[in-house]
């Protein structure tokens, strides 16, 4: 999903911060579902859903393989984050 929250976070999740979302995520995983959701387009943290512990969250590298300027970052990234090479 490439959707978010203009709130960010910095912690390793959100989950008791977007409750709703996360009842949403928690069950879509107990489905079989896999979530991935954007980190979010702040350097400030990640946004929701990128945010909440049961999503994968992806964030962006640029062509040095270094964080992107744009891209989420803060805890959540490290607990449940994946980068990915932004196309130039």
């Amino acid at each position: 999903m490439s959707l978010g929250t203009s709130q960010t976070w910095t912690t390793p999740n959100c989950d008791n911060n977007d409750i709703l979302m996360s009842i949403a995520i928690n069950n879509s995983i107990a489905a079989g579902v896999i979530v991935v959701a954007a980190a979010g387009n702040s350097a400030g943290g990640v946004t929701s859903p990128g945010c909440i512990g049961n999503t994968t969250a992806v964030g962006a590298v640029d062509s040095n393989d270094a964080i992107a300027y744009f891209s989420g970052r803060g805890s959540a990234m490290t607990d449940h984050g994946v980068v990915a090479r932004v196309l130039e």
